[in-house]
């Protein structure tokens, strides 16, 4: 899914001709996307389900560190055995960063893991920030993908990104303010 609609950007900005524009706009969208992910080092929206797979280096006492942002959980394996008992990290907000053991656990991921596929803990999920885009970068794309439309024109100064020729999307050395406003609370720490 895309992180803001073609409608959503067609009524937020002044287009020359929004019927002949929405092409132009529809192929701007994934780029602008991809910027924002880039960006905050971070995938924001999932609408369906991945599976991750863990092993031993992923383990700190009765904690699994996830590798990435996960904003639901379908299911959780050991080897070939469902498992239950466990809870999030953090415990009521996604995205979870982590699955700690429940103290009844019968099964667990002590530390003797290692890439034996029959021992790895496999996750099913929907991996991303949130099972669905946040406002606030749902605003970004909108803005930015405006920006970089109107850009295609020579519309704007040289703290704009540019859109070429080819359809390569360069991006100026410092992003507008209000863009990095709604993008940096959101930023992961390399």
């Amino acid at each position: 899914m895309a992180y803001a609609t073609v409608a959503q950007i067609s009524a937020y900005g002044e287009f020359d001709s929004p019927d002949t524009d929405l092409g132009t706009i529809t192929t701007l969208i994934p780029m602008v996307q991809k910027f924002i992910d880039s960006y905050c080092r971070r995938t924001f929206e999932a609408d369906t389900d991945t599976t991750h797979v863990l092993y031993g280096d992923s383990i700190l006492d009765d904690l699994l560190i996830l590798d990435d942002d996960l904003a639901a959980i379908t299911s959780v394996t050991i080897g070939a055995t469902a498992f239950t008992a466990y809870r999030t990290e953090p415990k009521n907000k996604t995205p979870y960063w982590g699955l700690r053991l429940h103290e009844s656990a019968s099964l667990g991921w002590d530390g003797d893991l290692d890439s034996d596929d029959e021992i790895a803990v496999r996750i099913v999920g929907k991996w991303a920030y949130s099972a669905t885009v946040p406002a606030d970068i749902n605003l970004a794309c909108m803005r930015l993908t405006y920006i970089v439309y109107k850009q295609r024109v020579g519309a704007g100064d040289d703290a704009r990104p540019m859109l070429t020729p080819s359809g390569n999307m360069v991006m100026p050395t410092k992003l507008p303010a209000d863009i990095v406003a709604l993008l940096e609370p959101y930023r992961r720490l390399p």
